[in-house]
């Protein structure tokens, strides 16, 4: 009588030697079959454009803003709208710069809950993506600077840098692995992520346009100006630092990787 050998059980995936793992989605219905050719990995044509495009990015970074450009030209600005605009635009900065940035991307220091929770609240109204998508990326850019693992290289183009990242669909098996243990071990990281696309939605265009639209009277301006052009200034003003950063000034000691302090008198 022969006897079988027992089936080997499979084995879980583990991490790599330096610690990182694939990125996960968390959201439901998020899957990425690595066996399939990737859209991004094949020619684009005439026929297969539209399927290279991200179509929910395109919309949140430029079609919308289109839309706002063009309804300024009918609803004019008022001028308590026009300070909430500026104010909104600053605590939505501050949500990328000592949120998503610095507080979440470096670990340069450590946040209470409320703190934590009105920098995910004002970062999510920048519409920028998750501070856990965001945070990932950004540290695969550091840690990657100017090579094929770069997700934003600035050696693929400065309009590449600047927009194109994000306008395209992109193969997540090309990006360098980051270690977002940390991240995946923050509720308060974990809920926004989860909850991004509603949270955008009440802290970008919502909340602007009840705020101007309960205190004086001018929903349609908060909307276009609180909501969607301030949306859009926020977003340049960083992606600059992806692109012009990494394209403009002064070099004098090293010329290795992009990145370039601007020269002063």
């Amino acid at each position: 009588m022969s006897s079988s050998a027992p089936a080997a059980k499979p084995q879980a995936a583990s991490a790599f030697p330096d610690g990182t793992t694939d990125y996960k989605p968390l959201r439901a219905g998020s899957t990425f079959d690595a066996s399939k050719v990737h859209i991004a990995d094949t020619p684009m044509t005439w026929s297969n454009w539209h399927k290279h495009i991200n179509w929910l990015n395109t919309t949140l970074i430029i079609i919308i803003p289109m839309i706002g450009f063009i309804s300024a030209y009918w609803v004019p600005l008022r001028l308590y709208t026009a300070i909430f605009a500026v104010v909104y635009y600053f605590n939505t900065g501050l949500g990328i710069t000592a949120g998503y940035h610095r507080l979440w991307a470096h670990s340069s220091y450590k946040a209470s809950t409320p703190l934590k929770v009105y920098l995910a609240f004002v970062g999510a109204g920048a519409v920028e993506g998750s501070i856990r998508w965001w945070s990932r990326e950004h540290r695969a850019h550091h840690r990657y600077t100017d090579t094929e693992k770069d997700p934003y290289s600035v050696r693929k183009g400065l309009l590449y840098s600047h927009l194109g990242w994000m306008v395209f669909k992109q193969n997540p098996k090309r990006t360098g692995r980051t270690d977002i243990t940390d991240l995946n071990e923050d509720p308060v990281v974990i809920w926004q992520h989860k909850n991004y696309l509603k949270s955008v939605l009440f802290t970008a265009l919502i909340f602007p346009t009840i705020f101007c639209g309960l205190l004086w009277g001018d929903y349609l301006g908060g909307f276009v100006y609180g909501g969607i052009l301030r949306i859009w200034f926020v977003q340049q003003a960083t992606f600059c630092v992806n692109s012009l950063a990494h394209w403009l000034g002064d070099q004098p000691f090293d010329d290795r990787n992009s990145p370039l302090p601007l020269q002063r008198d």
